[in-house]
């Protein structure tokens, strides 16, 4: 029988064999076994089915795919129980096979915000890093979950050449307002894509409508009628283009992304209508769930490059990043004008100064 909802580990027995890795025991390094729960051909094809469109898997190769499922353990859950609870730190990602589990917010109260039923998914973010939860999921109607702990994604992962998740990384990274983000963050980013399809000839964006995604084309091709707000081989394509029309039609193709300006500016607009050329799969990325999980961008970014600096200077190397973040927290902007005196020769000092611009 399956066992109830707890901790990933704990009770419930596996079968192993030597191969791929998952975490053991509290040990800091990690045992290379692969972890193996039996499922039916109809349940393995489920499971893949529900995590199809989940960007923590987009990606990933069959061979790894095979192993996360293998990995997926089948846990029952009872009418009133808690299956995560808000503030909590959780390391289970779950996806839902049967029965009904509501989403619950603290300053909400008892009014559900949402709902997941048969092929639903929730505590992404928990494969990726120990957060606390940001919601309690309590399950409204009795059912059957899939469990993944995060040891065992991220072992799995490492098991290839190159992870999903580094490939994945290095995707957001060629987006320049996201490269000056850390691993870490970006991992959150990556827990937030939503995978989109579009047709032939549909529209993706209409010139002068409020923009408030960024997207990054994984499959296929679009091309936009104005030439801002783009970047990756369409951008290196338009720099090419000498005395070309206002109207010319630029090319997306995988990799390439458009829509930044929605990331910093809630007032942006499309500066152009971008259409699908054949069937295209592109990575959504929404300025208000990046907001939700990161803050703001612009000071994100502002505070990431000055510990960075602060970082590369001799005397500070030797500070962990928490004390550095605090370094950063003290710091205050000053402006000087042509020919101000900062600082006087034989006066004593007591600040130091970093030259942001100028």
């Amino acid at each position: 029988t399956p066992p109830s909802i707890k901790p990933a580990g704990k009770g419930g027995d596996k079968k192993r064999k030597g191969g791929v890795s998952a975490e053991a025991g509290g040990s800091a390094d990690v045992a290379l076994i692969e972890v193996f729960y039996p499922k039916s051909d109809e349940a393995r094809a489920f499971i893949k089915d529900a995590v199809a469109d989940s960007a923590l898997f987009l990606g990933v190769g069959e061979e790894q795919r095979e192993s996360l499922v293998n990995a997926m353990q089948e846990r029952q859950a009872r009418k009133g129980e808690i299956v995560i609870k808000q503030g909590d730190e959780g390391s289970d990602y779950f996806v839902v096979r049967s029965g009904e589990y509501e989403v619950l917010l603290k300053k909400m109260g008892d009014v559900p915000v949402h709902t997941y039923h048969a092929g639903g998914k929730f505590g992404e973010l928990a494969l990726l890093y120990n957060k606390p939860r940001a919601a309690t999921i309590k399950c409204k109607e009795g059912g059957t979950l899939y469990a993944l702990d995060r040891a065992t994604f991220r072992s799995i992962l490492k098991a290839g050449t190159m992870s999903a998740l580094d490939r994945q990384i290095s995707m957001l990274k060629r987006v320049g307002l996201l490269d000056g983000l850390t691993k870490t963050q970006l991992e959150g980013v990556i827990s937030i894509l939503v995978e989109v399809k579009y047709e032939d000839g549909e529209q993706v964006t209409k010139q002068g409508d409020s923009s408030d995604s960024l997207y990054i084309v994984k499959e296929g091709l679009v091309h936009q009628s104005s030439s801002s707000d783009i970047g990756g081989a369409a951008q290196m394509l338009l720099s090419s283009l000498r005395g070309g029309r206002e109207d010319e039609l630029i090319p997306f193709q995988a990799g390439d992304w458009f829509g930044g300006s929605a990331l910093t500016d809630s007032d942006a607009k499309w500066a152009g209508t971008v259409t699908a050329v054949g069937s295209v799969t592109l990575l959504r990325l929404k300025q208000m769930e990046l907001h939700n999980l990161l803050g703001d961008l612009s000071a994100l970014l502002r505070d990431n490059f000055q510990q960075n600096v602060l970082g590369s200077i001799e005397m500070f190397r030797a500070l962990s990043p928490s004390e550095l973040a605090l370094l950063v927290d003290s710091l205050a902007e000053r402006r000087f004008q042509q020919g101000d005196r900062i600082i006087q020769q034989g006066d004593r000092g007591d600040t130091f100064y970093i030259v942001k611009m100028g």
